[in-house]
């Protein structure tokens, strides 16, 4: 009986050791730097630069298609985010991703839903809606999304970003309303 212990536990791989885990208040401050990063993109190599760092070097980044896609799209590594950086800033312009804001009783909050990962660190949903302007119409839109990520010693370790396509609308430019009637 000793023997077959010992052999099952033999043949299973040692833990992960113990990594310290997040506040919720630093995990939110990382979410929230996700999304102010994000909106700074530009051609320019210190917003790409700003934005990776909040990454581990072996991080995932999981997209939906593009319009010429089907499935996911997944980005592996700084090297991987580098490339998805390029891709957004060479199709899309001014974008303005904010965190939704729930209310209830008069009160107003964003909603951080996090529950503690098994590799160590904690995972965190937002919701979200992305503004930005596609460079190749001019057009701007909104698109409601959802975001997914997993940290672990304070970086992203995977992030898993929705956008609920059928569900973008087209928004008009100030000044240019239709009148009513």
């Amino acid at each position: 009986m000793v023997l077959l212990v010992t052999l099952a536990l033999a043949g299973q791989s040692a833990p992960a050791p113990p990594v310290a885990p997040s506040s919720a208040a630093e995990t939110e401050a990382l979410v929230r730097a996700w999304f102010d990063r994000w909106n700074q993109l530009s051609d320019g190599p210190a917003s790409v630069d700003a934005w990776i760092q909040l990454y581990e070097p072996d991080a995932l980044h999981t997209t939906g298609p593009a319009s010429h896609q089907k499935g996911t799209v997944t980005f592996k590594g700084h090297e991987g985010l580098r490339a998805l950086a390029a891709m957004t800033v060479s199709t899309t312009e001014r974008p303005a991703y904010r965190l939704e804001i729930e209310t209830a009783r008069e009160q107003a909050a964003v909603l951080f839903h996090t529950a503690a990962g098994p590799w160590g660190g904690p995972s965190v949903a937002v919701q979200f809606a992305a503004v930005y302007t596609e460079k190749a119409t001019g057009k701007r839109y909104v698109t409601p999304g959802a975001a997914f990520f997993q940290v672990q010693g304070g970086k992203i370790r995977r992030a898993r970003i929705y956008l609920a396509a059928d569900e973008r609308a087209e928004v008009e430019p100030q000044g240019k309303r239709k009148p009513p009637g």
